[in-house]
């Protein structure tokens, strides 16, 4: 209770939850209003946005609703093909055929010339599911994954579902992004929390009441300061959570829950065998857990320095070159790869997402995400069993 009565005090961490929880509520209402969607009629181009957008956008998905078939695929293409070689085609088929026509063109596109490619090249769709796998192929050949690895992904793309679910997807990029800034921040919070959790009695001379108790206990305080600051930050994780989650289904509703990420064409080309619902699940998860992991770190450095600010910078160079790294394509293949799995970018589920990389463990591979899931756990134990032990020794190191 002292820990968290503590956080109730300390004004930077008040100023940040306060900005979170403002924030939690703003970003996807932003995002919302941020969402347009263009029309063509009587030889006009229209556009409307926010909730009445996402809206109107809902009820076109509803006319074309079910299985996306080659049948469907196929009667998307010859209506395109039917419209004048005109800006405004794009504009009429995708208001026919919501979001499957910007999903014809990412897949059979060159890697790389998906804004320019011409869909009236193709003689028909009949391809398309194979196209993905081809496509990720390509792109694990391009990115220099080795052969035993791309052996893998290929083995574990080839078991996605063959038919996908067309239903309303397009609110979900607004919770994925929302969640996304929400959570850098409350990584952010663990940093400060952390990185205050055992030098303030060190800065405050309580270190000199805390020297006459014996190790057990000393040991026992710190493992109580870690589960305060862990409760503290799930709690705030789980309200922020709540908060996007519940403002951004109340005005796009949960369609596409079960509809296969791919269905969505910046989607496409991920490895994952997900379906909305399992994404948003898998993204808040890693997130939280990884988040841990970096509040964990940083409680194993405070104990060690004893000291606030070197500590925190300490941590933060620490968070900060696994993201730089694992986003140069001028590092090595293999720290690129490690440097992805790092807690930091567990955070984001776009730092991981199309990511092609392949992670051995024993006789099996896994995918990035199960890979930072793993990292996440190693660091949490690691730390939650070091920390006390240190910060007890740190204390009592005068008596020594």
């Amino acid at each position: 209770m002292y820990e968290l009565k503590k956080n109730k005090s300390n004004m930077a961490v008040v100023i940040l939850v306060f900005i979170l929880f403002i924030l939690s509520a703003a970003l996807p209402l932003f995002f919302v209003h941020d969402y347009d969607m263009y029309s063509f009629s009587k030889g006009k181009e229209t556009k409307i946005s926010g909730v009445k957008a996402i809206k109107a956008r809902k009820e076109k998905y509803k006319k074309i609703q079910g299985s996306l078939s080659t049948k469907r695929l196929n009667e998307v293409l010859a209506f395109y093909k039917k419209l004048p070689d005109k800006d405004e085609s794009d504009i009429i088929i995708d208001g026919k055929y919501p979001g499957l026509y910007q999903l014809l063109r990412v897949a059979y596109a060159p890697i790389g010339e998906e804004d320019s490619f011409q869909l009236r090249k193709i003689k028909n769709t009949n391809y398309f599911y194979k196209l993905h796998r081809e496509k990720i192929k390509e792109q694990a050949t391009n990115s220099k994954v080795p052969i035993k690895e791309r052996g893998a992904l290929l083995k574990y793309v080839s078991k996605m579902k063959q038919t996908f679910k067309i239903e309303f997807v397009e609110q979900w990029p607004v919770l994925l992004k929302s969640m996304h800034f929400v959570y850098m921040i409350i990584a952010f919070l663990a940093v400060i929390i952390s990185n205050q959790l055992f030098s303030f009695e060190k800065e405050t001379h309580m270190d000199l009441i805390l020297n006459s108790m014996d190790k057990k206990r000393l040991m026992l305080i710190g493992v109580k300061k870690i589960l305060s600051m862990s409760f503290y930050l799930s709690l705030v994780f789980v309200l922020c959570t709540a908060i996007v989650s519940l403002i951004t289904f109340s005005i796009g509703g949960i369609s596409g829950w079960n509809s296969q990420i791919q269905m969505m064409a910046d989607f496409f080309l991920v490895p994952y065998n997900w379906n909305f619902g399992e994404l948003y699940i898998y993204f808040i998860f890693v997130a939280w857990i990884s988040i841990m992991a970096i509040a964990f770190t940083g409680t194993l450095l405070n104990a060690m320095i004893q000291k606030t600010y070197p500590s925190l910078i300490l941590t933060g160079v620490i968070l900060l070159i696994p993201k730089v790294l694992c986003s140069s394509d001028y590092v090595p293949y293999v720290v690129r790869k490690i440097a992805l799995i790092q807690p930091a970018n567990g955070i984001s589920i776009f730092s991981y997402l199309d990511k092609l990389f392949q992670y051995q463990i024993g006789s099996f591979f896994v995918l990035p995400v199960t890979a930072i899931v793993l990292s996440a756990i190693a660091y949490i134990v690691i730390c939650a069993v070091v920390a006390p032990w240190m910060f007890q020794l740190r204390i009592q190191e005068k008596e020594n």
